[in-house]
């Protein structure tokens, strides 16, 4: 892909696609890892599998940046499964608060997929699968905001 076009005074820079690639990797695994644990007996046969700890396999469900050697065997370990599609919206909310502190980042990525999710209410608009899937609490729909 041809990326010049887009590097250019007051454009993105090189960094900031780097990103985004990190940041689009991070949400396939994670989205490859929801989807084995959909059907998986749990966590901690999950993470022994992987090669990673159970406390590891939580925060990186719960948007924390794993180190590399555990960011290393989740991708090895995902390399086996299914391809996993990525929306481009759940990337830019992962990069929107990638720079906050790790306890805070899931919440605040709940709270801007609800304030999307109300815009496309108040449209009365139908909800992308992605932003519903956002905008829940544990798989359970959120309610409607107002």
């Amino acid at each position: 892909m041809r990326l010049g076009f887009r590097l250019s005074p007051g454009g993105m820079t090189r960094s900031e696609i780097d990103l985004y690639a990190d940041e689009r990797e991070l949400e396939r695994l994670r989205r490859t890892v929801r989807r084995e644990l959909a059907t998986h007996p749990g966590q901690e046969a999950l993470a022994r599998e992987i090669g990673v700890s159970r406390i590891v396999l939580r925060r990186f469900l719960a948007f924390s940046v794993p180190r590399l050697a555990h960011a290393q065997k989740i991708r090895e370990w995902a390399e086996d499964r299914p391809p996993v599609w990525v929306p481009f919206g759940a990337v830019l909310l992962g990069t929107a608060v990638r720079d906050l502190p790790t306890p805070e980042r899931a919440r605040a990525r709940q709270k801007l997929a609800r304030v999307l999710a109300d815009g496309f209410a108040r449209a009365s608009h139908p909800l992308p699968a992605w932003l519903e899937e956002e905008a829940s609490v544990e798989g359970v729909a959120a309610p409607a905001l107002h």
